[in-house]
């Protein structure tokens, strides 16, 4: 069996410990296996295809470049799975404080009413929609809340996995999730959201 079909067969273990050892080939096997796993994750925090690319592309560097931090102990997955919800959180954050951030509001402001007074595109969805409403509600929670309610409602993270993936107590966890939810339901009623 020659090394590439090695590689092919073998598990996240073997090939983070490749990986680890400088096989870039056994690193691009890890990329190609969890791409998708990773990009479900980053839409959740940029509903852009361009953000979410970038977003996907930083959590593999950063998972590359702290390779020697991950313990065969745990599975590879829920490690990266980890950093790119670190990531999303990070992102929530970069786009708050930085003028990038405010014109990239602006524009999704502009783009949803644009939307609104056109005919809709055929290659608009309604998950896309409903996902660029969803994030625009969300983006006036702070990051830490927005990301707890991403966890827990769009990708379905039970609390326990919430509050280790923030490093957080379940109790700690139990109060941020409450009080998020009583924000957004403020903003909803802000909005005349609420029925």
């Amino acid at each position: 069996m020659t090394p590439a079909e090695q590689l092919a067969d073998a598990d996240d273990a073997a090939l983070a410990a490749a990986a680890k050892a400088g096989d870039l080939g056994a690193f691009d096997r890890l990329v190609a296996r969890h791409q998708a796993m990773v990009n479900g994750i980053t839409y959740r925090f940029a509903p852009n295809v361009a953000d979410m690319e970038d977003l996907g592309q930083e959590v593999f560097v950063k998972a590359f470049q702290n390779l020697h931090a991950w313990q065969p102990t745990a599975p590879f997955q829920n490690w990266l799975r980890k950093i790119a919800y670190n990531a999303g959180r990070d992102f929530f954050r970069r786009r708050k404080r930085s003028w990038w951030g405010y014109l990239w509001n602006q524009g999704q402001e502009l783009e949803a009413a644009d939307r609104a007074t056109s005919s809709p595109s055929m290659a608009e969805t309604p998950l896309d929609s409903n996902t660029e409403a969803v994030q625009r509600l969300l983006s006036g929670l702070p990051a830490d809340d927005r990301t707890v309610l991403t966890l827990q409602f769009l990708e379905d993270a039970p609390l326990k996995d919430i509050a280790e993936t923030m490093g957080w107590s379940l109790d700690k966890t139990k109060a941020r999730s409450s009080r998020a939810r009583k924000r957004l339901r403020r903003i909803l009623e802000a909005n005349e959201l609420t029925p």
